[in-house]
């Protein structure tokens, strides 16, 4: 943003470099000339300073919002590739702990034979803790980013 700020900064030191090129331009020309040709002259010249003021702040105000938009999509890109980042390896931990937890109670059950029933509570609960404790890192990370890339954008 500093940047941004910076060539908005510059160019509109430009316009107004050209707006005292063109005033100094029209003076100059007026003098130059008798009084009566000096008029018609003076006309044309405000015409043409009024056109060069009114191209240079076109163009300033299309590349703004150019630079605006460009960060915009920047930031909302790299936010949406960090979380989608961030879901991808939280469903892959959920998987492997799932399939770790599953194997774990299936082979403690095998060993000291308990109930059927019982392993399926067991894997029940577990399977039940790990998403909620996922959704809650989700959640977390997903604030997180919004709150980092909100603080970098108003700062920067």
């Amino acid at each position: 943003m500093l940047h941004m700020a910076s060539n908005i900064n510059a160019c509109l030191y430009g316009v107004e470099n050209v707006v005292r090129w063109a005033w100094v331009r029209l003076i100059l020309w007026r003098s130059s000339h008798d009084r009566l040709h000096g008029q018609q002259v003076l006309v044309y010249q405000v015409v043409v300073v009024v056109v060069v003021v009114v191209v240079v702040v076109v163009v300033v105000v299309v590349v703004v919002v150019v630079v605006v938009v460009v960060v915009a999509v920047v930031v909302v890109v790299v936010v949406v590739v960090v979380v989608v980042v961030v879901v991808v390896v939280v469903v892959v931990v959920v998987v492997v702990v799932v399939v770790v937890v599953v194997v774990v109670v299936e082979v403690v059950a095998v060993v000291v034979v308990v109930d059927v029933v019982v392993v399926v509570v067991v894997v029940e609960v577990v399977v039940v803790v790990v998403v909620v404790v996922v959704v809650v890192v989700v959640v977390v990370v997903v604030v997180v980013v919004v709150v980092v890339v909100v603080v970098v954008v108003v700062v920067d």
